[in-house]
């Protein structure tokens, strides 16, 4: 087995701490350091010849916790009490691996709904993605509510009712 596990949480808190001396101010920084934990999630995965999720999946519920750093999240989620959600959620687990297997995993595009986007781009693009199979659609905002909604309203016109937003 891959070694890699071992030093996942030891590297992203050593990571973390050697660039805690940029200051407090570092969004991209952290951005950053995010991109590179997850390559290396990635090549854990691929050094065990498996997709990420098959990876997680066949992890024992001690072996996850002990990647996470719960430095940050104590206050909302304990090592015990993740420990505790994983133990239970042991109980149906091969049925969901098989369900997904069977069905898939759903997935969104981006593509389409972007800030800043013409309303005839995002019709170009929400056509595009149908065309393409997409059913789910998500929508990026935050620059003005009243934007938002309209925007949200077209992709919905766009998409129909049967897909989701």
């Amino acid at each position: 087995t891959c070694s890699l596990h071992l030093n996942i949480k030891h590297s992203f808190c050593y990571i973390l701490s050697w660039l805690a001396q940029l200051g407090p101010e570092k969004g991209v920084i952290h951005l950053a350091t995010a991109a590179v934990l997850n390559a290396v999630w990635d090549l854990w995965a691929r050094a065990e010849g498996k997709p990420l999720w098959k990876l997680l999946v066949d992890m024992d519920p001690k072996q996850i916790v002990s990647c996470i750093d719960f430095r940050y999240i104590s206050d909302v989620l304990t090592e015990e009490e993740a420990l505790d959600i994983l133990m239970k959620a042991k109980e149906g687990k091969q049925q969901r691996e098989d369900q997904m297997l069977r069905e898939g995993y759903p997935a969104y595009t981006t593509s389409c709904a972007w800030l800043g986007y013409s309303d005839q781009q995002l019709k170009q693009l929400c056509t595009d993605a149908l065309q393409n199979g997409w059913s789910r659609f998500k929508v990026k905002v935050g620059a003005d509510l009243e934007d938002d909604i309209r925007r949200c309203r077209l992709i919905r016109q766009m998409i129909g009712p049967s897909n989701t937003l």
